[in-house]
């Protein structure tokens, strides 16, 4: 799934997320119901299939969404545990009074 930098807009951060599923033609029913990507991934599973189903979207484009968005959850989870780890491992190492 691509993710888009922090310079860009949320226009152009659901565009790179929907381009890069190959759903770029939707992003105008995103937009008509004020929807950004924050948003969305913000929805817990039954508001995103809720939200998805009432956009009309097909069960294929539902799954593609669906699953591209929990991979980037598990993506972000791991990479916040291993920063944890990292802080953890590099405080355990440093020596007081140096």
């Amino acid at each position: 799934m691509a993710l888009a930098s922090a310079r860009e807009s949320p226009t152009e951060d659901l565009r790179a997320v929907l381009t890069g599923l190959g759903l770029a033609h939707l992003e105008p029913q995103f937009v008509e119901q004020d929807l950004e990507l924050s948003m969305i991934r913000s929805f817990s599973a039954g508001e995103l299939k809720e939200c998805l189903v009432e956009l009309g979207f097909s069960i294929g484009v539902r799954h593609k969404i669906i699953k591209a968005l929990e991979q980037h959850a598990r993506a972000a989870k791991k990479e916040a545990e291993l920063k944890t780890a990292e802080d953890q491992a590099i405080a355990a190492n440093q020596v007081p009074g140096w």
